[in-house]
């Protein structure tokens, strides 16, 4: 299994105006993603909103029926089905799934649609993600093994996304991080950013013993 600490990186990376350190770059009406190598394994990598704001607006929790794995999150799914014919052409055996906060939930979405496929990725971890689909998604994940994780700095609201959704459900529970923001930092999403998650994944390394 690749380190979360490393997966967090790449979800920090793909970020960057011009992101490095990347072998493809993909862009379908507004879902970013990109392809690193880590380990052996060809990692898809989700970026999340820049305007992370936009997620807490409950006029985009509108379900979609999707055939293969039932309701969604329509605005979640954009551009998932494409980053997985664009990846399909490039990626080998080993294929890995990560993102941060929207990333993260298209990251899921993704490795469900590979897992109802017959060909689960190695590891699906994610980031502050929102809740992506109803059970039907979930249980395609669990009858398929994928080994799933995935982390919550303190109070991000993110995970909670979306509020109202009803039958919104996460596929795994969350780990908790404990990274603080700066005491000046008062914006309703602090401990939201990704430079709070790799803080706190460091301070969870710290924790584990030999």
């Amino acid at each position: 299994m690749i380190p979360p600490a490393l997966l967090a990186q790449a979800c920090s990376d793909i970020y960057a105006d011009a992101p490095e350190g990347f072998e493809h770059l993909w862009t379908f009406s507004g879902c970013h993603a990109a392809l690193r190598k880590l380990d052996g394994v060809d990692v898809i990598v989700f970026r999340g909103s820049k305007d992370a704001l936009a997620l807490m607006d409950d006029a985009f929790a509108v379900p979609l029926w999707d055939y293969q794995l039932g309701f969604v999150h329509a605005g979640f799914l954009v551009g998932v089905r494409d980053v997985l014919v664009a990846a399909s052409l490039v990626t080998g055996p080993l294929v890995a799934v990560t993102g941060h906060s929207l990333g993260g939930a298209r990251a899921r979405i993704l490795a469900a649609l590979l897992a109802y496929s017959g060909k689960p990725v190695s590891q699906c971890c994610v980031f502050g993600s929102p809740r992506p689909g109803f059970e039907n998604l979930k249980r395609v994940l669990e009858k398929s093994g994928t080994p799933l994780s995935s982390y919550r700095n303190r109070a991000d609201p993110i995970p909670l996304v979306p509020f109202f959704g009803g039958l919104y459900v996460h596929p795994d529970p969350w780990i908790a991080l404990d990274a603080p923001s700066p005491a000046t930092d008062l914006e309703p999403l602090r401990d939201h950013h990704m430079a709070r998650y790799l803080e706190g994944l460091a301070a969870l390394k710290l924790d584990v013993k030999p």
